[in-house]
């Protein structure tokens, strides 16, 4: 995902300002759109959080609930430490996650404009996911693209992570899903940078088009938007006395569409007078899980400085962007008290041992991660056992070692700690012949896919050399249905 931003902006020689203008392309394909009849009489605006309270916007925003569910939070006891976690990664059966949230609105958005397109007799919009090699947003966009019964999306991964297991079980799963025909990767050279420049550019005819293009990291007005809802549920149960208010939320960030969610939900939650996030040392607490995203930010403050802030991928952008939107669509202006949460309650741990390299392990996180694995003890609001979180060193362990590292420093908080847990607990399998597809791809892609090893004990595999049967590895994935007939979405 963000490997597709750096090497845009240092060794492809785009330019700062085409870069910026690409990016800003990208989010406006998407864009905004009422619902069609059938959403509305297919959803309950009940089941969506930012209608509870804002219900005007539901004739107005486009939402399909993708057969989600209202995530829960647990508590989690480690070795003597004691957080909550956000279950995002329960979302839905098929595939869960952070990337949920954003696509109930931006699949919805994308739903809406092709039947209206269709109705008025002219084309209907196709549309183009990127990503880089081990992207959750293009597994989750297949999925529940299918699930909806949108066409497949065509898919363009743009350039390859560190190696790592976890990062080849989402292209393989993304390769047995239905997907367009348009199916492009990185190239024979042995960075993919050549390919990515003309990849990057090759996406301005296709928006000229009028096709809609998924931003790097699904991040759009659209997609913020559902994140505001993640914090308005999380606000609810703090309310109804299901969780206590917690005083530092910890989560990776990408391409910051769910830290600036967050951060607007926060300024929401209080306009709308709900008892959460009242906690004295209350922040949102972001772990840039790319390193150079990590060091602009260390050094530049590249999400919070004004010179940053007509910048897609940074939070200032998003944050000022979603706002604008919410507005936009007849909901309050909460863009000051955004800001101020922005400028006073959220803190960046950059570190360089923590972060480590963009889509793998930092020593660090792969330590907190084994930890995690060898002694984490789940619970519901029961008190009963549920399934342990699966801590991917692209993106969750990083934010979880930050959270070890300051309970282990300070002691147990006046306020609970929580993790917001962003990668799905289902590693989806669809119907196609993943390993087929996979022997199809370029070269490099097959070397890539083979060279990442298992990271955690609780899920061993590998991706066997080619020819041999794909037994190293599906173990590791669920079978689920993606015909819109099967699912009840």
């Amino acid at each position: 995902m963000l490997s597709v931003a750096a090497g845009a902006a240092g060794a492809l020689a785009l330019s700062l300002p085409t870069f910026v203008v690409l990016l800003r392309a990208m989010e406006r394909s998407v864009g905004l759109a009422p619902p069609i009849p059938s959403q509305l009489a297919g959803e309950s605006a009940e089941a969506c959080a930012l209608f509870r309270h804002l219900p005007a916007l539901r004739l107005r925003l486009a939402w399909r609930s993708l057969g989600a569910v209202r995530t829960p939070v647990h508590s989690c006891g480690l070795n003597g430490r004691s957080f909550l976690v956000k279950r995002e990664d329960l979302a839905s059966p098929a595939y869960g996650g952070n990337k949920v949230r954003t696509l109930q609105h931006t699949l919805a958005v994308l739903e809406a404009r092709r039947a209206r397109a269709v109705a008025e007799g002219g084309a209907a919009p196709g549309m183009l996911v990127v990503g880089s090699g081990g992207s959750n947003q293009v597994v989750a966009t297949a999925v529940h693209a299918a699930r909806l019964g949108l066409p497949p999306p065509d898919v363009a991964w743009l350039s390859p992570d560190e190696p790592d297991l976890d990062n080849s079980l989402n292209m393989l799963s993304a390769l047995s899903l239905p997907l367009g025909g348009r199916v492009t990767a990185w190239g024979a050279s042995a960075s993919g940078t050549l390919t990515l420049a003309a990849s990057l550019l090759g996406l301005l005819p296709k928006l000229a088009r009028g096709e809609v293009v998924f931003p790097i990291g699904a991040n759009t007005a659209a997609g913020v938007l559902g994140q505001v809802g993640a914090m308005l549920e999380l606000a609810e149960q703090v309310a109804g006395g299901e969780v206590a208010d917690p005083g530092r939320v910890y989560l990776p960030v990408g391409s910051a569409c769910t830290l600036s969610g967050l951060v607007l939900g926060v300024a929401l939650a209080r306009r709308l007078g709900l008892p959460a996030f009242r906690a004295s040392e209350f922040e949102l607490v972001g772990v840039p899980i790319h390193h150079l995203f990590a060091a602009a930010e260390r050094t530049l403050r590249l999400h919070t400085a004004a010179p940053f802030s007509a910048v897609p991928l940074t939070v200032g952008h998003t944050v000022r962007e979603g706002a604008a939107a919410l507005a936009q669509l007849g909901g309050p202006d909460v863009t000051a008290e955004a800001l101020a949460v922005l400028e006073s309650e959220v803190r960046f741990v950059t570190r360089p041992d923590l972060v480590g390299l963009y889509g793998a392990h930092s020593a660090v996180s792969k330590a907190a991660a084994a930890e995690f694995d060898a002694g984490a003890r789940v619970a519901d609001g029961a008190g009963e056992a549920a399934p342990t979180p699966w801590m991917c060193g692209h993106f969750c362990a990083k934010a979880l070692a930050a959270l070890l590292e300051e309970l282990d420093a300070a002691g147990a908080p006046a306020a609970p700690s929580l993790l917001w847990q962003t990668k799905s607990l289902v590693q989806p399998r669809g119907e196609r012949d993943e390993w087929a597809a996979l022997a199809a791809m370029p070269s490099s892609v097959r070397r890539w896919a083979a060279e990442g090893e298992a990271q955690s004990s609780l899920r061993p595999g590998c991706v066997p050399a080619e020819g041999a049967a794909p037994d190293g590895y599906r173990h590791l994935m669920t079978r689920v249905e993606t015909s819109p007939s099967r699912t009840g979405d």
